[in-house]
């Protein structure tokens, strides 16, 4: 039997390198494992919030914004003030852990999906996680966009929420180098999801042009045994 290593034009080319020396393959299981590992951390978390619902009302507690109503004043009275609300006729729907434990359960199916399409060399068991990404990176720009319109009123923002990396130093900092750092944060968080984007997508591209190559490759396989068996 005679033996065809497929050969890509450009594989050893800088197309399939990431993180300068690994290839876009071992980089996508990477970045998967990374995946991986955070959703069975936050699958924990909430393991540990469905078993002690107590820890929510603290994480709620801590995480809302500490306004301060003194300056405002007390409210003015107005002619509905005595006047209790009527109960409303729609259900009020509340966040529950068992709602984000689907979530993760199916975002942590489709990073299995990415890992073993990544081992096995299927391609199409990348493209979930791909798309996964894409939505992710459109939240992200959205999301640091808003945050422009705010930039003025930044240090209100940081002392009003508590759960901030070194939020001491940086209420510390004057507005524009306050500005400066925010902006570096979400500049530097929309350049890493678009490189993971990339890096997915040349693995899905590379495993696309092996599976190709191999198949063009059995035909000379299969006649090379029939000549090897007639003779």
């Amino acid at each position: 039997m005679l033996r065809f290593r497929p050969k890509l034009g450009t594989e050893r080319s800088s197309e399939w390198r990431c993180c300068f020396c690994l290839h876009v393959r071992t980089g996508t299981i990477l970045l998967g494992t990374w995946h991986l590992l955070l959703h069975l951390i936050a699958l924990g978390f909430l393991a540990a919030i469905v078993r002690d619902p107590r820890l929510l009302d603290e994480l709620e507690r801590d995480t809302a914004p500490m306004a301060d109503w003194s300056e405002v004043g007390p409210a003015l009275p107005t002619p509905l003030s005595n006047v209790d609300a009527p109960p409303s006729p729609y259900t009020q729907h509340s966040s529950q852990p068992r709602d984000h434990s689907l979530i993760y359960l199916c975002t942590l199916a489709i990073t299995l999906m990415l890992i073993y399409g990544a081992i096995r060399g299927k391609p199409a068991h990348l493209l979930p996680f791909f798309c996964l990404q894409i939505f992710d990176f459109a939240i992200t720009v959205l999301t640091a966009t808003g945050y422009l319109c705010y930039l003025r009123s930044i240090h209100r923002l940081v002392a009003e929420t508590r759960r901030v990396p070194w939020r001491a130093q940086l209420l510390q900092l004057p507005a524009p180098a306050l500005a400066l750092v925010v902006l570096s944060a979400f500049l530097l968080a929309v350049l890493l999801k678009g490189y993971c984007i990339s890096v997915v997508w040349r693995c899905y591209k590379y495993l696309t042009m092996r599976a190709h190559a191999l198949q063009s490759l059995t035909p000379f396989v299969i006649s090379s045994e029939a000549a090897l068996a007639g003779a």
